[in-house]
């Protein structure tokens, strides 16, 4: 088998009815914690017991971050969330599955069906799996809440949860255009536009763009890939028919396709005894010893092996920038979610 393909499709619900004395579940944007007015620190509003309080109100470990802060820190993904969140990463895993891990929780299996350690909430609707909804593009909040929230979020948030909320459609007509440039004919385009149909409804259009090429050699073959093309787009609605309702209609889209693995590259220092298979006491840009792994002992116990021997040595070992495979991988997705309020 020389491809690999996934399509994850996800198709979720979450409908409230905002009305006097209920609690709103839709999240205010949040300023940077950071930021002062006139020597005072600007109140940030979470959602982090489902309902609209100050954060200073809240007895749960929150890192909240509205659009503007976001923008400043430079976060487009949830990669670069870790960078600014304690005790909080992201990996990218197999078959186009996601891990948050919090306090060190998180997932420690793969598949469609497998409970995640830390909740992910888009717009207020919990995506198994983590879904692939990673890019913060027309983002109004986000919020990461550290420790068990099961009480509010259910049994998959025994590490934490993340809370993501999407902007909302205006009254008011505005629209903008971001264009970007790198290295590896890095390239890309965000856009948004929000237009007020009349004064009950308006509309929200909001799209990203990324395409880059590949930055890691393929020894075998030749070939650069870790390459990626990446589209989504978002369609929002917000009708207001009285001063008591707001219903509100989200609609995105994902496809991603590329030569990415889809795994991080592993190193390794070979063990000469075959104990281990790789030491402990550093990395290295070398294979572990054959006869540790699985397939040597199967294959040595069937005779296919000869005992104590390795066919790794001799073979190509990848380094810092390059891989030894013998196909080039292709990775495929797409991705729909459907929020209304």
């Amino acid at each position: 088998m020389n491809w690999k393909t996934n399509s994850a499709r996800a198709l979720v619900v979450s409908a409230g009815l905002l009305a006097v004395g209920q609690a709103t579940a839709h999240a205010q944007s949040a300023p940077d914690a950071q930021a002062t007015v006139s020597g005072a620190v600007n109140e940030i509003v979470v959602t982090a017991q489902r309902r609209e309080q100050s954060i200073q109100d809240v007895p749960i470990a929150v890192t909240a971050f509205g659009d503007e802060a976001l923008d400043a820190r430079q976060v487009d993904n949830a990669a670069d969330l870790q960078l600014v969140v304690p005790n909080f990463s992201y990996t990218s895993t197999n078959f186009g599955g996601v891990n948050y891990t919090i306090r060190g929780i998180g997932a420690s299996v793969l598949g469609d069906g497998a409970d995640t350690g830390v909740a992910l909430h888009y717009n207020g609707a919990f995506l198994q799996g983590g879904g692939n909804s990673s890019l913060y593009y027309d983002v109004e909040a986000v919020e990461v809440l550290r420790g068990p929230q099961g009480t509010l979020f259910g049994r998959n948030a025994t590490g934490g949860a993340v809370n993501l909320r999407t902007r909302k459609p205006r009254p008011t007509f505005e629209g903008s255009v971001e264009g970007r440039a790198g290295n590896f004919d890095t390239r890309g385009v965000e856009a948004m536009l929000n237009v007020p149909v009349t004064r009950s409804l308006a509309v929200r259009a909001a799209l990203v763009t990324e395409q880059y090429d590949g930055d890691i050699d393929n020894l075998t073959t030749g070939n650069r890939i870790n390459g990626a093309d990446v589209f989504s787009a978002r369609g929002s609605v917000r009708w207001t028919p009285s001063n008591l309702t707001t219903v509100d209609l989200t609609a995105t889209f994902l496809r991603a396709d590329g030569d990415g693995m889809q795994a991080e590259r592993r190193e390794c220092r070979r063990d000469p005894i075959g104990n281990l298979g790789c030491l402990p006491s550093g990395l290295g840009p070398g294979l572990p010893n054959y006869t540790s792994t699985l397939a040597g002992l199967v294959a040595t116990g069937v005779g296919l092996v000869e005992e104590g021997e390795d066919p790794f040595i001799g073979s190509i070992a990848p380094r810092g920038d390059a891989v030894a495979l013998d196909f080039d991988p292709e990775v495929y997705t797409k991705e729909w979610i459907a929020t209304l309020e």
